[in-house]
Protein backbone atom coordinates (compact mmCIF):
# COMPACT_ATOMS: atom_id res chain seq x y z
CA UNK A 1 0.00 0.00 0.00
CA UNK A 2 3.07 2.40 0.59
CA UNK A 3 4.38 1.63 -2.49
CA UNK A 4 1.54 2.69 -4.28
CA UNK A 5 0.90 6.16 -2.06
CA UNK A 6 4.66 6.84 -3.52
CA UNK A 7 3.83 5.72 -6.74
CA UNK A 8 0.75 8.01 -6.77
CA UNK A 9 2.92 10.72 -5.29
CA UNK A 10 5.86 10.48 -8.11
CA UNK A 11 2.88 10.39 -10.72
CA UNK A 12 1.49 14.21 -9.33
CA UNK A 13 5.10 15.37 -9.42
CA UNK A 14 5.54 13.96 -12.83
CA UNK A 15 2.43 15.60 -13.96
CA UNK A 16 3.69 18.62 -12.11
CA UNK A 17 7.01 18.47 -14.07
CA UNK A 18 5.21 18.74 -17.58
CA UNK A 19 3.17 22.05 -16.94
CA UNK A 20 6.90 23.16 -15.54
CA UNK A 21 6.01 23.03 -11.68
CA UNK A 22 8.09 21.75 -9.38
CA UNK A 23 7.57 20.64 -5.89
CA UNK A 24 10.09 21.24 -2.66
CA UNK A 25 12.44 17.77 -2.79
CA UNK A 26 12.47 17.47 0.75
CA UNK A 27 8.57 17.12 1.16
CA UNK A 28 7.46 14.86 4.04
CA UNK A 29 4.82 12.59 3.46
CA UNK A 30 2.27 14.20 5.77
CA UNK A 31 2.59 17.98 3.71
CA UNK A 32 2.42 16.80 0.48
CA UNK A 33 -1.14 17.00 0.15
CA UNK A 34 -1.43 20.45 1.37
CA UNK A 35 1.62 21.76 -1.14
CA UNK A 36 -0.07 20.01 -3.85
CA UNK A 37 -3.01 21.99 -3.26
CA UNK A 38 -1.85 24.72 -2.61
CA UNK A 39 -0.22 24.46 -6.09
CA UNK A 40 -3.15 23.58 -8.40
CA UNK A 41 -5.64 26.06 -6.02
CA UNK A 42 -5.22 28.58 -9.06
CA UNK A 43 -5.65 26.49 -12.04
CA UNK A 44 -8.50 25.09 -12.79
CA UNK A 45 -7.09 22.20 -15.72
CA UNK A 46 -4.78 20.91 -13.08
CA UNK A 47 -7.00 20.77 -10.10
CA UNK A 48 -9.65 18.80 -12.43
CA UNK A 49 -7.12 16.32 -13.24
CA UNK A 50 -5.07 16.03 -9.92
CA UNK A 51 -7.68 16.09 -7.48
CA UNK A 52 -8.67 12.68 -7.77
CA UNK A 53 -5.35 11.53 -7.85
CA UNK A 54 -4.98 13.11 -4.70
CA UNK A 55 -7.85 11.54 -2.81
CA UNK A 56 -6.98 8.42 -4.16
CA UNK A 57 -3.50 9.06 -2.31
CA UNK A 58 -4.71 9.76 0.72
CA UNK A 59 -7.11 6.86 1.07
CA UNK A 60 -4.03 4.67 0.30
CA UNK A 61 -1.66 6.82 3.44
CA UNK A 62 -4.94 7.12 5.88
CA UNK A 63 -5.67 3.05 5.04
CA UNK A 64 -2.07 1.93 5.29
CA UNK A 65 -1.33 4.05 8.90
CA UNK A 66 -4.14 2.29 10.17
CA UNK A 67 -3.37 -1.29 9.20
CA UNK A 68 0.25 -0.83 10.59
CA UNK A 69 -0.82 1.23 13.72
CA UNK A 70 1.94 3.67 13.43
CA UNK A 71 1.90 7.19 13.89
CA UNK A 72 3.38 9.01 11.08
CA UNK A 73 6.38 10.10 13.54
CA UNK A 74 7.44 6.38 14.13
CA UNK A 75 7.29 5.78 10.19
CA UNK A 76 10.37 7.53 10.17
CA UNK A 77 11.89 5.80 12.87
CA UNK A 78 10.46 2.29 12.70
CA UNK A 79 13.42 -0.19 10.86
CA UNK A 80 12.13 -3.83 9.11
CA UNK A 81 12.80 -6.72 11.41
CA UNK A 82 14.43 -9.57 9.28
CA UNK A 83 13.86 -12.96 10.45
Amino acid sequence: MLTKCIDLENEIRGLFKAFGIKLPAPLKRRHFDEAVRETIEGDEALSFALLSVLEARGVLDRTFMERSGASPRRLGTTRPVFC
